[in-house]
């Protein structure tokens, strides 16, 4: 008769099976009563060790719902995408693990990500220029939004201006170092302006409007929400300039350069969530329109108006490289950075796990 502490290994295999809620149909043990021989005890031991193995370390790296996996998002119109991926349930489908995490603005987000609150962020293009000049411990996993209108340029009809041109001397509104101010800066030298002549003053957001009606500024560029809120609050006291789309703004996803390769299996669930809610957006652009009000707050003809102006697609391409250079010599001359050498931008970019979910997105040769 075999001692009850040769079962022990099967018995306790068995227990720690049914707590981590896996149920087998095997004779996990035999019977105390029956005899056993040592070729079967042999074999007993070896199903234990293999389901332990099995049940304890056959299971994928990733965040669990006890430790979800963080995104720091934007609470700007550029993050409708997640939004919807949110709302529509896409997120908890594909990634039940991935938890969205509300930051404002997108520069805060990235912020929070290298400080390790959050595993991934949002971000816009200009934030990852400058912080490219002093670290390269992070990744552009995709573009999910882009635009070439959404900022734009308000200046006061008392003024009297219906170009850029007439900049020069004013008072002009903006965020500095933020893709705002280089938004400006690019639109006075397309328009043949030297930016230094034009007097930037930093003024937040939310300020804007005010700052134009107590004529502390002349004119200001922001983007939505608040620019359609700060032109509605104004009413017919302000125009808004025509501009020539040469900048094309984007939105980001990205991460970590240590996760690399330990977070592809997240971040390509993450990535198919927002796929299907890019279709959605393109298909219900009406229901995609609520979503954000409800999320963001803002009133319908907001909502309207930055759909009109963001294009929502996963993409990965020369053009994104394109930006970031150009805007890496604008930084370097706003910084003084002179005879400093920017930096290889390819070497940002990971695509692995966009590869795998819109293959065709990807045109960065390296």
């Amino acid at each position: 008769m075999p001692a009850y502490s040769d079962h022990l290994p099967t018995i306790a295999a068995a227990k720690l099976l049914r707590r981590q809620g896996m149920m087998f149909l095997l004779p996990l043990a035999p019977p105390i009563t029956s005899p056993i021989g040592r070729s079967q005890k042999k074999s007993l031991l070896w199903l234990t060790s293999m389901l332990l193995a099995v049940c304890c370390f056959g299971q994928p790296t990733t965040s669990s719902a006890a430790n979800p996996l963080l995104i720091g998002v934007a609470s700007v119109p550029h993050s409708l995408p997640f939004f919807v991926a949110e709302h529509e349930g896409y997120l908890a489908s594909e990634a039940p693990n991935v938890k969205i995490a509300d930051c404002f603005p997108g520069r805060k987000c990235f912020e929070q990500m290298l400080a390790g609150t959050v595993q991934l962020s949002t971000v816009a293009d200009t934030p990852i220029v400058r912080a490219s000049f002093a670290r390269s411990d992070f990744a552009v996993l995709a573009t999910f939004a882009t635009s070439t209108s959404d900022i734009q340029l308000v200046v006061a009809k008392s003024t009297g201006i219906s170009s850029a041109k007439q900049l020069v001397d004013k008072k002009v509104g903006v965020i500095k170092g933020s893709s705002i101010d280089y938004f400006l800066d690019s639109v006075l030298v397309f328009e043949g302006v030297d930016p230094n002549r034009v007097e930037k003053i930093d003024i937040a957001p939310e300020l804007m409007a005010t700052a134009l009606r107590e004529q502390k500024i002349d004119a200001f560029a922001l983007f939505d929400p608040g620019l359609t809120q700060a032109i509605e609050s104004l009413g017919d006291s302000v125009t808004v300039l025509k501009t020539p789309a040469i900048y094309l703004s984007t939105f980001n996803l990205v991460a970590p350069r240590a996760a690399l390769g330990k977070m592809d299996t997240d971040i390509v669930k993450v990535l198919r969530a927002i796929e299907k809610a890019n279709l959605f957006i393109k298909q219900q652009p009406e229901a995609a329109q609520r979503i954000l009000l409800k999320r963001l707050k803002i009133t319908n003809p907001a909502s309207k108006v930055v759909n009109r102006k963001m294009d929502y697609v996963l993409l990965l391409d020369q053009t994104f490289i394109k930006t970031l250079e150009g805007e890496a010599r604008w930084f370097s001359q706003q910084k003084g950075f002179v005879g400093v050498k920017p930096a290889n931008y390819l070497d940002f970019i990971y695509p692995a796990p966009l590869r795998q979910v819109r293959p065709q997105a990807v045109t960065i040769v390296k």
